[in-house]
């Protein structure tokens, strides 16, 4: 998620992809972007090593890329929906099936129906938790012991 440098939103808010993957202190590592043609008003700090692709690199560089209307780009330029801010219905094609739950969390927005019903058809093995620790076995206290012939 992108944010001016030096403003209020990045000084209080916490790290987006920490929302979505919570971690002990705090993984993501942010670079400012100084691009005026893409953004001229402000710097704005990115992330560079999020989990969700989305939400890496500068946001408002990547709406620039698209030639966007003049009426959105330079100073009106809003940033990638999805990750500068949240996405308009006509906007939901911009967001990869995989992204949702993620950009769900971020900015508070409902998956859309048909990616919901799509994401909960796919069976995937849960994740997980990051520093986990593989569990021995239930009731096991000692090693087995090779059975003797």
């Amino acid at each position: 998620m992108c944010y001016s440098s030096g403003s209020i939103d990045q000084a209080v808010n916490p790290c987006p992809m920490c929302k979505v993957y919570p971690h002990t202190k705090c993984p993501h590592i942010r670079e400012t972007c100084r691009n005026r043609t893409a953004h001229p008003r402000m710097d704005v700090l990115y992330l560079t090593n999020a989990e969700v692709e989305c939400f890496n690199g500068c946001g408002f560089c990547k709406w620039a890329n698209t030639d966007p209307p003049a009426k959105m780009a330079g100073y009106h330029n809003p940033g990638w929906p999805g990750c500068c801010r949240p996405p308009t219905p006509s906007e939901y094609p911009f967001i990869q099936i995989a992204e949702w739950k993620a950009v769900s969390i971020v900015h508070r927005v409902p998956i859309p129906q048909d990616v919901e019903k799509l994401l909960a058809s796919i069976h995937l093995p849960p994740l997980k938790p990051v520093g986990s620790q593989p569990t021995s076995p239930v009731g096991r206290s000692t090693p087995s012991k090779p059975s003797s012939p």
